[in-house]
């Protein structure tokens, strides 16, 4: 049985796989600027690396975007704290 698969797509609605992982840090900024929501921002490239199923791109950008809006929110944390 063989599964067919386009090299540079992701599974997320057939998007070329740049696009999908453009949107991971993309959708990550966006929230991050919505009050009340951007506590939250980390989340939506968390969403996205786990409904990730055929390329390894996206997933690799995915928890780039995931790890850069978990240091951003630390760091804010700090600035507010201190």
């Amino acid at each position: 049985m063989s599964v067919s698969c386009q090299p540079h797509q992701s599974s997320l609605f057939g998007l070329d796989a740049n696009i999908a992982a453009a949107l991971s840090y993309v959708a990550s900024i966006i929230l991050a600027f919505i009050p009340f929501v951007g506590s939250f921002s980390w989340l939506a490239p968390l969403v996205l690396y786990l409904v990730e199923k055929n390329s390894g791109f996206v997933k690799k950008h995915a928890m780039q975007a995931f790890l850069l809006g978990c240091v951003s929110g630390i760091a804010s944390l700090i600035y507010a704290v201190g």
